[in-house]
């Protein structure tokens, strides 16, 4: 339709012998593609780009800023975190969850599907292309921030970014893994309808924050646990990829081959050392080691009932925003919390035993939350990494400006909770040294 325009208005110019002297080099014989026009603001484009990626310092909404209300959370159909996953991979979860999709996600599937065909054809070029010119491209070992989602990991990895000597992924790249090496940019307008704050807690977020590789992996393959969150009537058989043996063989090296791929695509113009932030890898150090002997690993933790809350009010403020059918009760993934916390904690204290030494930093949220600063410099001097006077700035600024920020409150007594949640909570307690009583 576009072309079928400009080569109206080419040949409506050329009738009146009005030929103007801008045509040659936007529109040449009708077709844009052979201007320079059309290459110059794809290059303006790409500049911007890259050039809002690499900040660092992260913009602060106004503290009145409110979030989606809940009712409105449950059919809001725009703030899908896996729009840009490809068709086949949406048809092949639809199929697996025998299209099993509530009337009230409707809209938001057919919004999902139809970002997700576009997306599809906008990237397939990078994603029949690109791969060959990665073949020979190395990734520096990373650093990995592991802890269960709600310990703090955000925070520590919000602090570390902006330290320029590593790199990180950002938003943008792991919601669209497939296309933010060429063409990724240009679907940036679609975010304006996303919120400006995180739904569990209000956290500023932008397309340009640090972010966790995980959604890239769920962007690109449906080994993710991520995909429970949209389908939650299939969250424990998805709860299976949290671990090394839940893989079958095939499925192990199509993960190693689909995170790698990723890296490379992020590293693809600098020579920087990752840094990775993914709750979800704290129950696979020994998968991590096998694809890199010289990972460092900083893992956080924070009181464990603190933690359960935290997650419970993720399931139910965080999830509506994504999920497509309703879950069910003892399937939820509050139900299944508790057991996947115990078993990730007892599978990272088995894997970091053989991990040499300045390898390992460990941190609690609560002396990361009193003294920040100090506990970064704590972490650096444990795996013999060189901190900045520059880096230190920067988070001396960063602090500044979220000092503001109030945190959920959660008053749910433990009383309240069942016996078998409080023994796994009161277990994760005594082995990392916090009160049972919380």
């Amino acid at each position: 339709m576009a072309l079928r325009i400009i080569q109206k208005i080419v040949l409506t110019e050329m009738s009146t012998g009005d030929r103007r002297d801008w045509i040659p080099w936007t529109i040449p014989q009708g077709h844009p593609e052979q201007g320079l026009a059309l290459w110059a603001v794809l290059g303006m484009g790409l500049a911007i780009y890259a050039w809002l990626l690499h900040r660092q310092v992260e913009p602060v909404v106004p503290p009145s800023c409110e979030g989606i209300p809940r009712d409105l959370k449950r059919v809001y159909p725009f703030a899908q975190i896996n729009i840009l996953a490809p068709i086949d991979l949406w048809f092949g979860r639809l199929w697996h969850s025998r299209f099993r999709v509530g009337l009230a996600y409707l809209p938001r599937l057919v919004w999902a599907l139809s970002i997700s065909l576009f997306n599809t054809v906008l990237t397939l070029p990078e994603r029949l292309m690109l791969p060959l010119f990665l073949g020979t491209k190395k990734v520096r070992d990373p650093i990995f921030i592991l802890g269960v989602n709600r310990s703090g990991t955000t925070h520590l990895h919000n602090l570390l970014a902006l330290d320029g000597q590593w790199i990180t992924p950002r938003l943008m790249q792991v919601m669209n893994p497939n296309g933010f090496v060429l063409t990724g940019w240009l679907l940036l307008p679609l975010f304006l309808f996303s919120p400006p704050r995180r739904p569990m807690d209000n956290m500023p977020v932008h397309m340009f924050s640090p972010s966790e590789e995980e959604f890239a992996l769920m962007n690109q393959t449906h080994l993710s646990p991520y995909w429970g969150m949209v389908f939650p009537r299939q969250g424990d058989e998805y709860d299976r990829y949290l671990f090394p043996e839940g893989f079958t063989s095939q499925e192990r090296e199509s993960w190693k081959r689909h995170y790698e791929r990723f890296l490379k695509k992020m590293t693809l113009f600098s020579s920087k050392r990752p840094l990775l932030k993914n709750p979800l890898n704290t129950g696979r150090v020994a998968l991590l080691r096998e694809m890199y002997p010289d990972a460092k690993f900083i893992h956080i933790q924070r009181n464990p009932y603190r933690v359960y809350r935290s997650n419970v009010h993720l399931a139910q403020e965080g999830f509506l925003l994504f999920q497509m059918q309703d879950p069910e009760k003892h399937k939820s993934y509050e139900a299944r919390f508790p057991d996947n916390y115990l078993k990730m904690e007892t599978q990272f204290e088995r894997d970091v035993k053989e991990l040499p030494e300045r390898h390992l930093a460990r941190i609690r949220f609560e002396d990361l939350e009193t003294d920040p600063i100090a506990e970064i410099e704590r972490i650096y001097a444990s795996l013999n990494l060189r901190m900045t006077k520059r880096f230190r700035q920067r988070m001396q600024r960063y602090l500044e400006s979220i000092s503001s920020y109030q945190k959920n409150r959660f008053q749910k007594s433990r009383k309240e909770l069942s016996g078998d949640i409080r023994s796994k909570l009161d277990a994760l307690c005594v082995r990392n040294g916090y009160p049972t009583q919380a």
